[in-house]
């Protein structure tokens, strides 16, 4: 159930069984009268908030729960279905991101009297697949066309930082910053360009003295798999990206070593 005032969405709670179906709603927003209340004690700062929430399924859609305002999002999806939603949230929901996990060919269903010629649209829309890794240091997003070569340090314990040289939106080649410190060894990947691009991130996290780093990272392209770099000890994570094309990586880091990391995708649409 989406729980909503006049002007944001508060609350969003919902508890599925095991098969994946709800099985209990939770409700709970104060009265407007009491919000308003506590909202006057509240110091105003500035914060981006969500204020609309729409939700489609395989059937209908949910929605719009709130007030239909502002910067408009979505996240379109092929050939993959939701396996769970991760975000921000204090006084109001403040972000909203999902899980994705690829639906293999052999899952969707084909009218059987239609043929299809299969034809790649790329959609200038870019999403993030969320992190994976811990909440502290910086945060930090690089964009671009393609990439051209990563430059990873790490030590025994995690990986140090993380550097790539690739094509900006304006087709220059650019070299980013190095996103985490400067210790450790340094491992460079160099791809094939152009005939190379990035396909997915797989890697593992865990705590060290407190902190969730990132332990070992391995790139997988459309030709080879590089690494892993670092030690694979921890949780394991992998993005899946199928139907969909990297532009861009995004994470958490600060001057010792990287926290966090995350892509941005755009749906590549078949039909």
């Amino acid at each position: 159930m989406i729980n909503v005032s006049t002007q944001l969405t508060s609350s969003m709670t919902i508890m599925v069984n095991q098969f994946g179906s709800p099985s209990m709603v939770e409700t709970g927003v104060p009265l407007l009268s009491d919000l308003a209340h506590i909202m006057e004690k509240r110091v105003p700062t500035p914060t981006t908030v969500i204020r609309s929430l729409t939700l489609e399924s395989n059937r209908k859609t949910y929605g719009p729960f709130g007030m239909e305002e502002g910067t408009k999002y979505s996240f379109p999806i092929v050939e993959a279905k939701i396996v769970g939603f991760h975000g921000s949230s204090g006084w109001f929901l403040d972000a909203i991101g999902i899980y994705v996990q690829p639906i293999s060919s052999s899952q969707l269903v084909q009218p059987a009297q239609h043929k299809f010629e299969i034809t790649e649209v790329e959609i200038n829309e870019h999403f993030s697949l969320g992190e994976y890794g811990g909440k502290d240091g910086e945060p930090w997003s690089e964009t671009f066309q393609a990439i051209k070569q990563l430059l990873i340090h790490n030590d025994e314990h995690r990986i140090v930082s993380i550097q790539m040289e690739y094509v900006d939106e304006n087709g220059h080649f650019v070299w980013s910053n190095k996103h985490g410190g400067d210790e450790g060894s340094p491992s460079q990947v160099v791809f094939e360009f152009p005939n190379e691009y990035l396909v997915s991130i797989h890697g593992y996290y865990k705590s060290e003295l407190g902190t969730i780093v990132i332990r070992s990272l391995t790139f997988e392209t459309s030709k080879t798999s590089y690494g892993p770099f670092g030690n694979e000890d921890g949780t394991n994570f992998s993005f899946p990206t199928a139907g969909l094309k990297i532009v861009g990586i995004h994470g958490r880091s600060n001057t010792s070593h990287l926290n966090a990391i995350g892509l941005l995708v755009t749906l590549i649409q078949r039909y």
